[in-house]
């Protein structure tokens, strides 16, 4: 079980110090009624001494408790960084071989819209990898949709003997941004969900989750869950690189999977627990397309 911080102590209020002064023979059972509640608009209602306290463990105290973020999450709810975002943004990919790690070169990348499902209005010409695996793309980051800016949209990655993939970003992307991604061999994903017993439905499509923390590395003790998929999808952990049902977060790896996600844009959201406390992360969603694997890097929300 999670063990959550405690609240902070009750803040010192100049009357009951009077009180404390005058006849402290009596002041503690006083402040005890005074504080006493079964609600936060219990205290709400004592008057403005008590104006942003909250009800905890039967007595009003100072605020909500404060969760103490190691510092590797030390960015959540930060808030977005100052100044908007440049038009455009330059995003390079580069793309190696899973199992050996060697660049792959002319893979083929195309940059598509938020909306745009099916990539039928691509945002700009394909580009083909080079020897070294990496191909470079401009992209806008004007929002598709009331909310934070930047791009929200995703790349259509495909190469001949390989899985093809949409590659997203969470949160959207509003700065220049490198990037390695191993493809697998087409077929791959299938036969690692085949030996740890998962059945996947060829009607459904499949992510790959890779979750980020505030410092770009690999995410772990990360818990993702699915918010509006169905009986038949699923989130595993990936232990020695498959999804595994021995895991219920994610590793040094920062891994995890989510299996026969229904078509369409399905939401998930991301959320630590690190033995003391525990916390929302993100909240994002995933294009799942039949006969494609989405890879999503997922870092916190801004």
């Amino acid at each position: 079980m999670s063990r959550r911080t405690r609240p902070g102590a009750r803040p010192l209020r100049r009357a009951l110090a009077a009180l404390l002064v005058a006849a402290p023979g009596c002041s503690l059972a006083i402040d005890f009624v005074i504080d006493r509640c079964e609600t936060d608009e219990d205290c709400a209602s004592k008057g403005a001494a008590y104006q942003g306290t909250v009800c905890y463990e039967g007595a009003c105290r100072g605020g909500p408790p404060v969760v103490a973020r190691p510092e590797a999450w030390a960015c959540v709810d930060a808030g977005p960084p100052a100044g908007e975002p440049p038009p455009e943004i330059t995003v390079g990919l580069r793309f190696v071989d899973l199992s050996g790690g060697m660049p792959l070169a002319g893979v083929s990348v195309t940059p598509c819209g938020r909306l745009d499902v099916t990539c039928a209005m691509a945002l700009g010409s394909a580009v083909l990898s080079d020897a070294s695996g990496r191909a470079e793309l401009r992209v806008p980051t004007a929002p598709a949709m009331p909310g934070e800016p930047g791009f929200s949209g995703y790349f259509l990655v495909s190469a001949e003997g390989r899985e093809s993939v949409l590659l997203s970003f969470h949160p959207p992307l509003i700065a220049d941004r490198e990037e390695t991604t191993p493809l697998s061999a087409a077929g791959q994903f299938a036969e690692l969900a085949g030996f740890s017993g998962l059945t996947l439905d060829p009607g459904r499509g499949n992510a790959v989750l890779l979750s980020a923390n505030c410092n770009g590395e690999p995410g772990a003790e990360v818990i993702f869950q699915i918010e509006d998929g169905d009986e038949l999808s699923a989130i595993y952990y990936s232990v020695d690189g498959a999804p595994s049902r021995a895991s219920d977060e994610t590793d040094a790896l920062g891994t995890a999977f989510a299996i026969n996600l229904p078509p369409g844009y399905v939401a998930l959201n991301a959320s630590l627990d690190d033995g003391d406390n525990e916390f929302g992360l993100a909240r994002f969603s995933v294009l799942s397309r039949p006969g494609f694997l989405t890879v999503a890097s997922v870092a916190p929300d801004r």
